[in-house]
């Protein structure tokens, strides 16, 4: 299940460890990308019972890329994260199975709602913590998570399910 506290806590780690050891953008959009998948892997699928997202790190490598294309346009409203951070669910959200896989869904999903940033940004640029900043990126990102629909077909218990599933949200 998707966890707007876990988010948080991997993207405060990030910045702290950038600040700290005077990371380059390079591993700050690293980090940042590391801390959306490790977060995305959590997501299940309720329409095929106990099964997690297994394709979540697909499309790490081109989210990283568009958070550091971003970091070091220095553009202030993040635009480039966003159709980033929305690729990548299409492109990496596509196997859901549990262990043994009895459950499973294969498909299709889509952030209906994409993850806007310009309200970090704005809200770093007047002096705000950085709790209070990665608080901010977290709900964006997480609500957006939260979007996400599935379109697809399932084997539930083994048995292939007849007709495919519209629409169907994950948690």
């Amino acid at each position: 299940m998707l966890q707007k506290n876990k988010l948080q806590k991997l993207l405060a780690d990030n910045y702290s460890n950038i600040q700290e050891q005077g990371g380059t953008k390079l591993q700050s959009a690293q980090g940042m990308a590391d801390a959306i998948v490790s977060y995305a892997e959590d997501a299940e699928l309720p329409a095929a019972p106990l099964s997690k997202v297994k394709t979540a790190r697909l499309g790490q490598p081109a989210l990283q890329a568009a958070i550091f294309a971003s970091f070091s346009s220095g553009d202030p409203t993040m635009s480039p994260i966003t159709p980033a951070i929305v690729a990548y669910v299409v492109s990496s959200f596509t196997v859901f199975s549990n262990t043994p896989p009895t459950n499973i869904g294969t498909g299709v999903c889509v952030m209906t709602i994409p993850p806007i940033l310009a309200p970090v940004t704005a809200l770093g640029m007047t002096g705000a913590s950085q709790a209070d900043v990665t608080k901010l990126t977290a709900n964006i990102i997480h609500a957006s998570f939260k979007s996400i629909l599935f379109s697809g077909g399932l084997v539930l218990g083994g048995t292939p399910v007849p007709a495919g599933l519209v629409s169907v949200p994950l948690l």
